[in-house]
């Protein structure tokens, strides 16, 4: 796979790769996953000695949807949108197509969303069962898009139709597995103790991060440590640190419950999340669990 100006958008050679590369899959082997996000990039402009051309403005693969989207089309990029295919019952892995922009919309997204769905759907002939992304705001919005294709009464928006399969199968919007769990460590975080935060957790009792400091604190002063991975950075959170995935899981984990249910059993509820998280995440990397769970959905 090849990157640069030239493959920015839905690239036909691009395309052509990937129907190369999954010619010989059959029926569920043909079900995938499309996954988008988006990448900080640095915002200064690149010379290409190459091809005499400076790289960095935004660009949605499309003129007519960049000038119909950006007030100044020469605006310095400072994030890359990536379509990310992946393989629900095969190793498929595929950086599908990418696009410069300065933070995409709902209203962006749905357009190049839909688009990367009609040739992975007519073009490539694969099924797209499952959306993934991460909670951003503009996620958020654009899942609202999708009410009146949901046919569904619930509140919460989790599927939509896929208006280009040929059976009208649904397309199930999923957050990525990595960001859940770093927003209940982040609200964990802002849990209220002593009177101050913003969160108020609580399954019959609350749920405190103070209760998760104690415990790392106590245990950083053992001789023979319970959680020998846990530090001061799992629990002095910075904006950085607050980013990192393994921090979280090391804290929302089976050992964290098992050392409270033995050791600190006022803490049970706290405890019982730890172990919630962690089986999540243990479905989440189970490829087996996930295959048999998506194959029950047709």
């Amino acid at each position: 796979m090849q990157f640069g100006l030239k493959y920015i958008g839905f690239n036909h050679e691009v395309v052509e790769e990937l129907v190369e590369l999954t010619k010989d899959l059959k029926g569920h082997q043909r079900n995938i996953t499309l996954s988008f996000d988006e990448v900080k990039i640095q915002e200064d402009l690149v010379f290409d000695k190459h091809t005499g051309e400076l790289i960095g403005f935004v660009d949605l693969g499309d003129s007519d949807l960049n000038f119909s989207t950006f007030k100044e089309v020469d605006t310095i990029a400072t994030h890359y949108l990536v379509f990310y295919v992946r393989g629900i019952s095969t190793d498929l892995k595929f950086s599908f197509a990418y696009f410069a922009t300065v933070g995409a919309t709902g209203a962006q997204l749905m357009l190049l969303f839909w688009k990367a769905v009609s040739i992975l759907e007519l073009t490539c002939k694969l099924k797209v069962v499952v959306a993934v992304s991460d909670g951003a705001s503009f996620n958020r919005a654009f899942f609202k898009c999708h009410k009146e294709l949901s046919q569904s009464n619930s509140s919460v928006i989790y599927r939509t139709i896929n208006i280009f399969s040929l059976e009208k199968m649904f397309i199930y919007f999923i957050s990525d597995s990595p960001h859940l769990m770093k927003t209940i460590r982040n609200a964990m975080y802002h849990s209220r103790r002593d009177g101050v935060g913003t969160r108020d957790l609580w399954n019959g009792n609350p749920i405190l991060w103070n209760q998760i400091v104690h415990i790392v604190q106590d245990d950083m002063n053992r001789n023979l440590k319970l959680l020998p991975k846990l530090t001061l950075a799992h629990i002095s959170l910075t904006s950085y640190s607050a980013m990192t995935v393994s921090l979280a899981t090391q804290v929302l984990s089976s050992k964290m419950a098992s050392v409270i249910y033995h050791y600190y059993p006022e803490y049970k509820t706290t405890g019982d999340l730890c172990q919630y998280m962690d089986c999540f995440l243990t479905l989440n990397q189970n490829k087996g669990i996930q295959t048999s769970f998506f194959r029950s959905l047709f």
